[in-house]
Protein backbone atom coordinates (compact mmCIF):
# COMPACT_ATOMS: atom_id res chain seq x y z
CA UNK A 1 0.00 0.00 0.00
CA UNK A 2 1.55 3.22 -1.15
CA UNK A 3 -0.12 6.72 0.27
CA UNK A 4 0.21 9.57 -1.95
CA UNK A 5 0.13 13.26 -0.31
CA UNK A 6 -2.48 15.46 -1.87
CA UNK A 7 -2.06 18.54 0.24
CA UNK A 8 -0.47 18.95 4.17
CA UNK A 9 -1.31 21.60 6.61
CA UNK A 10 0.73 22.88 9.50
CA UNK A 11 -0.34 24.98 12.74
CA UNK A 12 0.90 25.81 16.14
CA UNK A 13 -1.08 25.81 19.31
CA UNK A 14 -0.38 27.12 22.89
CA UNK A 15 -1.78 24.67 25.12
CA UNK A 16 -1.15 23.93 28.65
CA UNK A 17 -2.08 21.19 31.37
CA UNK A 18 -1.66 21.71 34.93
CA UNK A 19 -2.97 18.21 36.21
CA UNK A 20 -0.79 16.25 33.64
CA UNK A 21 2.41 18.17 35.19
CA UNK A 22 1.93 19.97 31.26
CA UNK A 23 3.53 23.22 30.92
CA UNK A 24 2.30 26.20 28.92
CA UNK A 25 4.14 25.66 25.52
CA UNK A 26 3.65 25.92 21.58
CA UNK A 27 3.08 22.44 20.27
CA UNK A 28 3.14 22.41 16.14
CA UNK A 29 0.45 19.58 14.44
CA UNK A 30 0.71 18.33 10.82
CA UNK A 31 -2.15 17.20 8.92
CA UNK A 32 -1.52 15.35 5.56
CA UNK A 33 -4.65 14.82 3.75
CA UNK A 34 -3.80 11.95 1.05
CA UNK A 35 -5.44 10.33 -2.21
CA UNK A 36 -8.34 7.50 -1.27
CA UNK A 37 -6.90 4.41 -0.85
CA UNK A 38 -8.20 1.12 -2.30
CA UNK A 39 -8.90 -1.95 0.36
CA UNK A 40 -10.47 -5.10 -0.54
CA UNK A 41 -12.44 -3.68 -3.15
CA UNK A 42 -13.85 -0.19 -1.45
CA UNK A 43 -12.37 3.66 -1.35
CA UNK A 44 -11.10 4.79 1.87
CA UNK A 45 -10.56 8.11 2.86
CA UNK A 46 -6.78 8.66 4.38
CA UNK A 47 -4.51 11.51 6.19
CA UNK A 48 -1.77 11.28 8.11
CA UNK A 49 -0.88 13.00 11.69
CA UNK A 50 1.55 14.38 13.91
CA UNK A 51 0.28 16.20 16.77
CA UNK A 52 2.05 17.15 19.92
CA UNK A 53 5.32 18.43 18.26
CA UNK A 54 8.00 21.07 19.85
CA UNK A 55 10.59 22.86 18.40
CA UNK A 56 13.58 25.17 18.99
CA UNK A 57 12.35 27.85 16.87
CA UNK A 58 11.32 31.53 17.22
CA UNK A 59 10.00 32.10 13.58
CA UNK A 60 7.35 29.44 12.08
CA UNK A 61 9.86 29.88 8.94
CA UNK A 62 12.83 28.15 11.20
CA UNK A 63 10.80 24.89 11.14
CA UNK A 64 12.57 24.26 7.61
CA UNK A 65 15.75 22.23 8.55
CA UNK A 66 14.19 20.75 11.77
CA UNK A 67 13.72 17.19 11.79
CA UNK A 68 12.95 14.40 14.52
CA UNK A 69 16.29 15.15 16.61
CA UNK A 70 15.58 18.69 17.00
CA UNK A 71 12.48 18.12 19.27
CA UNK A 72 12.79 19.05 22.48
CA UNK A 73 9.64 16.81 23.59
CA UNK A 74 9.58 13.92 21.63
CA UNK A 75 8.45 11.29 23.95
CA UNK A 76 4.70 14.12 23.58
CA UNK A 77 4.43 13.44 19.68
CA UNK A 78 1.75 11.19 18.66
CA UNK A 79 1.70 9.93 14.81
CA UNK A 80 -0.97 8.32 13.24
CA UNK A 81 -2.69 7.46 9.50
CA UNK A 82 -6.65 7.65 9.43
CA UNK A 83 -7.80 5.00 6.93
CA UNK A 84 -10.65 2.35 7.19
CA UNK A 85 -12.83 4.54 9.22
CA UNK A 86 -10.18 4.47 12.22
CA UNK A 87 -7.07 6.00 13.88
CA UNK A 88 -4.31 3.69 13.34
CA UNK A 89 -0.76 4.46 15.40
CA UNK A 90 2.31 5.49 13.49
CA UNK A 91 5.52 4.51 14.51
CA UNK A 92 8.33 7.45 12.90
CA UNK A 93 11.80 6.54 12.52
CA UNK A 94 11.61 10.54 10.21
CA UNK A 95 10.10 13.20 10.45
CA UNK A 96 11.61 16.31 8.01
CA UNK A 97 10.49 19.86 6.92
CA UNK A 98 12.32 21.30 4.84
CA UNK A 99 12.08 24.86 1.90
CA UNK A 100 12.55 24.46 -1.33
CA UNK A 101 11.84 26.65 -3.85
CA UNK A 102 9.54 25.01 -5.75
CA UNK A 103 7.53 23.38 -3.52
CA UNK A 104 7.77 26.04 -0.50
CA UNK A 105 8.28 24.33 2.72
CA UNK A 106 7.99 20.24 2.63
CA UNK A 107 7.66 17.73 4.85
CA UNK A 108 9.22 14.37 4.86
CA UNK A 109 7.90 11.27 6.77
CA UNK A 110 8.78 7.76 7.10
CA UNK A 111 7.63 5.06 9.66
CA UNK A 112 5.27 2.04 10.44
CA UNK A 113 1.53 1.89 11.23
CA UNK A 114 -0.13 -0.70 12.77
CA UNK A 115 -3.73 -1.24 11.20
CA UNK A 116 -5.77 -3.33 13.93
CA UNK A 117 -9.16 -2.86 13.35
CA UNK A 118 -11.83 -6.25 13.49
CA UNK A 119 -10.21 -8.76 11.69
CA UNK A 120 -7.68 -6.33 10.00
CA UNK A 121 -3.90 -7.17 11.96
CA UNK A 122 -1.09 -5.69 9.39
CA UNK A 123 2.19 -2.90 9.41
CA UNK A 124 2.70 -1.15 6.83
CA UNK A 125 5.12 0.88 5.61
CA UNK A 126 4.60 5.18 5.71
CA UNK A 127 6.52 6.66 3.37
CA UNK A 128 5.39 10.23 2.53
CA UNK A 129 6.15 13.44 1.42
CA UNK A 130 4.10 16.92 1.35
CA UNK A 131 4.00 20.55 0.66
CA UNK A 132 2.60 22.42 3.50
CA UNK A 133 1.15 25.25 4.03
CA UNK A 134 1.53 27.32 7.05
CA UNK A 135 -2.26 28.46 8.97
CA UNK A 136 -1.29 29.85 11.49
CA UNK A 137 -1.81 29.81 15.19
CA UNK A 138 -4.45 28.98 17.56
CA UNK A 139 -4.92 29.92 21.06
CA UNK A 140 -8.06 28.39 22.76
CA UNK A 141 -9.11 30.06 26.09
CA UNK A 142 -10.31 26.99 27.91
CA UNK A 143 -6.81 25.25 27.36
CA UNK A 144 -5.11 28.00 29.25
CA UNK A 145 -4.58 29.69 32.52
CA UNK A 146 -5.50 32.69 33.07
CA UNK A 147 -7.65 32.60 29.95
CA UNK A 148 -6.84 35.23 27.63
CA UNK A 149 -9.86 37.06 27.32
CA UNK A 150 -9.52 39.31 23.95
CA UNK A 151 -6.86 39.52 20.98
CA UNK A 152 -4.31 41.27 22.26
CA UNK A 153 -4.03 39.11 25.19
CA UNK A 154 -4.27 35.75 23.32
CA UNK A 155 -1.08 37.79 21.08
CA UNK A 156 0.37 37.96 24.53
CA UNK A 157 0.62 34.22 25.48
CA UNK A 158 1.98 33.81 21.80
CA UNK A 159 4.96 36.09 22.11
CA UNK A 160 7.25 34.19 24.73
CA UNK A 161 6.99 31.41 21.99
CA UNK A 162 7.10 32.74 18.89
CA UNK A 163 7.78 36.35 17.38
CA UNK A 164 4.85 37.82 15.62
CA UNK A 165 6.22 39.79 12.82
CA UNK A 166 4.92 38.52 9.94
CA UNK A 167 1.24 37.67 11.12
CA UNK A 168 -1.90 39.62 11.14
CA UNK A 169 -3.40 41.11 14.46
CA UNK A 170 -5.13 38.09 16.57
CA UNK A 171 -8.65 38.14 15.91
CA UNK A 172 -11.66 36.20 17.36
CA UNK A 173 -12.91 33.00 15.45
CA UNK A 174 -15.66 31.35 17.62
CA UNK A 175 -13.82 29.88 20.72
CA UNK A 176 -10.54 30.44 19.72
CA UNK A 177 -8.50 33.10 18.61
CA UNK A 178 -6.39 32.67 15.33
CA UNK A 179 -3.03 34.33 14.51
CA UNK A 180 -2.76 34.12 11.04
CA UNK A 181 0.85 34.76 8.50
CA UNK A 182 0.64 37.32 6.26
CA UNK A 183 0.17 36.67 3.25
Amino acid sequence: MHLIAERGELYAHIYENTLLGLERDLFWNLQIDCENVAWEGEEWVCSLAIDWMTWPVRRWQDIAGMGQSHLRKPELVEASVYLLGAHHQVDLRTVQFDFEAADGLVCSIEGTARLALNEVDRSIKVAIRSSVVFAGIVVVPGNLSPKPDSPEAAGEMVAPFLALDGFRSPRLDGWRYLIEPDD
